[in-house]
């Protein structure tokens, strides 16, 4: 079933599969809206294929996702092993550091660095205090 992109709800008698691409849709639009729900999915997807909704579908659904999350993930941890960055200090080794280089005899800086976690809000009113004096 998986070779043909569905993902069984059961692993010993699978009577509901779900497609990887109604999953990856349903992930892909989770991560932009966290408050779209399971239920609200599974119950657009039943009126697109006009069956009845019944709750126990948004359960085969759950677990259909929690299997395809678990895919994902070990999927991620090969692609991790075979590029060599399985090492839980790999970032720390790989990162680059030039921004906290100092040269002797370098003019000092007002600010020696600036972080922007918020889309760059904090550097747009850091730029306006120093402009206003």
């Amino acid at each position: 079933l998986v070779r043909h992109g569905l993902i069984p709800c059961s692993p010993i008698t699978p009577k509901v599969t779900v497609t990887v691409s109604a999953l990856n849709l349903y992930h892909t639009a989770r991560q932009r809206c966290p408050h779209l729900s399971i239920q609200a999915y599974v119950k657009s997807l039943c009126d697109m294929h006009g069956v009845p909704f019944y709750n126990h579908r948004s359960r085969q659904f759950s677990i259909t996702l929690d299997v395809y999350l678990q895919i994902l993930a070990l999927i991620s941890n090969l692609v991790r092993r075979a590029l060599q960055r399985d090492q839980p200090d790999w970032r720390l080794k790989h990162c680059c550091p030039a921004c906290t280089y100092k040269i002797q005899d370098e003019p000092a800086m007002r600010f020696k660095m600036l972080f922007a976690q918020d889309g760059n809000d904090s550097l747009k009113r850091v730029a306006t205090r120093v402009l206003d004096g």
